[in-house]
């Protein structure tokens, strides 16, 4: 019989069969062994759902396996995978992910001996489509292993927390549905959530790859201006919550409405060739501050 308290993965799968396998392989190859895979396919136009199902045979690998016929969403999604999920701790990654060897060992013992706990995060690597390390993420936070002292007050100025290093104790969760399906974006009022509550801890070591691939210009400004709108919802569902916090929230909304009019103005100006009232290093400065803001993860 197994002692080592049961983790539920949730694989997310859309679109993603030239990278399936890497992922669920970093999956079942985890030093941790007492795991409960859940793969959700959402509606992929690839041939994602073939590639799973070989990928299960091959394997022979004892999971739960749904793919929807309609597109659902992330947060639906993962609201449906956690009515599935058994584990003491969970997580989920998306298929283009990957998990190192020994991610869940380290954190489910952490998580064991402190109660305390709602979730562990952890450093990890950029890889791109080739699944070559770009670079070392978070490198500008300088931050202790340990348990973040308000980390609560810390993501109100900006959501640090790399989704696929994230191991949750499930019985911490708020009630369902756990996942707001309004928002494009299904981890920082998630995390907000529990750090208001809990105690939260940080690994500063690589435990997962994270795939960064290269998009459109006009598509990350469809998803940003997407983003941008819901977190301003997130972040006034807290206001209230803490007085001490108002202000930080306030002004964080402040920014980020700053910075979409200025992105949008100079984009225009930039598209319609408006720039001749600056000078030739303005004009510099200004397409690089739009490319590090399209850049911005």
């Amino acid at each position: 019989m197994n002692n080592q308290p049961l983790v539920s993965i949730i694989a997310l799968s859309y679109n993603h069969a030239i990278y399936l396998e890497e992922t669920l392989d970093s999956i079942v190859n985890q030093s941790y062994k007492n795991i409960q895979l859940i793969i959700r396919d959402d509606c992929s136009s690839d041939n994602s759902v073939e590639v799973i199902k070989k990928w299960i045979k091959k394997n022979k690998v004892d999971c739960i396996f749904h793919f929807q016929e309609k597109n659902q969403g992330i947060c639906k999604g993962l609201n449906e995978a956690l009515k599935d999920v058994k584990g003491t701790y969970y997580q989920a990654i998306s298929c283009d992910d990957v998990l190192l060897p020994e991610k869940t060992a380290i954190q489910v013992a952490l998580l064991e001996q402190n109660p305390n706990l709602a979730f562990i995060h952890s450093n990890g690597n950029s890889i791109d489509e080739n699944s070559t390390i770009v670079e070392r993420l978070n490198q500008k936070v300088v931050r202790e292993d340990g348990v973040t002292e308000d980390f609560f007050k810390d993501l109100l100025f900006y959501n640090g927390v790399l989704a696929p290093s994230v191991l949750v104790r499930k019985s911490m969760l708020p009630e369902a549905p756990v996942y707001d399906e309004s928002l494009s974006f299904e981890d920082w009022d998630l995390w907000l959530n529990l750090s208001l509550k809990h105690d939260v801890y940080y690994l500063n070591e690589p435990l997962v790859q994270y795939r960064v691939l290269s998009t459109s210009m006009m598509r990350s400004a469809e998803i940003r201006k997407r983003i941008e709108k819901d977190s301003i919802k997130v972040l006034k569902q807290y206001l209230g919550h803490r007085l001490d916090c108002d202000a930080i929230i306030e002004k964080t909304i402040f920014d980020i409405r700053e910075r979409h009019d200025l992105y949008e103005y100079s984009l225009k100006a930039l598209l319609m060739k408006k720039t001749s009232f600056l000078k030739f290093k303005q004009k510099l400065r200004l397409r690089t501050r739009i490319k590090n803001y399209l850049n911005k993860k």
